[in-house]
């Protein structure tokens, strides 16, 4: 019951006193700084931004790499689905699935990742969205064939441990 100095309130537009509650902290998770950067696919239409820097990257390791034939290799990494070519805006990277005639089990094996003016984080996070498609797709490895920019400790830290293999090869010279 209401004492005589007391009045009910019927008014229920104004709201109650306000309690203050102590602050909530929320802690985040630490982010690499790789995991904040956004990779893309490529499209046939950033051919113009990304070509000629990609030209003379593959020409450095392939030196019989014709520019007649890069504009079809292009379109179809870009076009096929058993490729990955994804791009940040300082690094472009490629990955396909291979199958291996003894098991039949599929495996990812990266062609390359470069990267402009060192940004080794944008190498990172090409890696670390080829480890995701791999994932995806249920593969057990992700093979790392080592035409890379960047060092090996980036690979590790998006990896964690990686194995090594041994791999012979015989090329025939022309």
């Amino acid at each position: 019951m209401l004492s005589p100095t007391q009045t009910f309130r019927h008014d229920l537009t104004v709201p109650p006193p306000s309690v203050p509650m102590p602050p909530v902290h929320v802690t985040q998770p630490v982010q690499a700084p790789y995991q904040a950067i956004e990779t893309r696919r490529v499209q046939a239409i950033d051919f113009p931004a990304v070509s000629e820097w990609l030209f003379s990257r593959l020409v450095e390791l392939y030196p019989t790499f014709e520019r007649n034939s890069f504009l079809g290799k292009f379109r179809l990494w870009c076009d096929s689905t058993e490729f990955l070519f994804i791009r940040t805006d300082n690094a472009i990277g490629l990955a396909y699935v291979i199958f291996s005639p003894i098991h039949g089990r599929a495996d990812v094996q990266d062609g390359f990742v470069f990267v402009r003016d060192e940004a080794t984080a944008d190498g990172q996070a090409i890696y670390a969205h080829f480890k995701r498609w791999a994932a995806s797709q249920n593969v057990r490895d992700v093979l790392i064939h080592g035409l890379s920019d960047w060092d090996k400790v980036g690979i590790k830290e998006v990896f964690g441990d990686i194995l090594k293999l041994d791999q012979w090869f015989w090329r025939h010279s022309r």
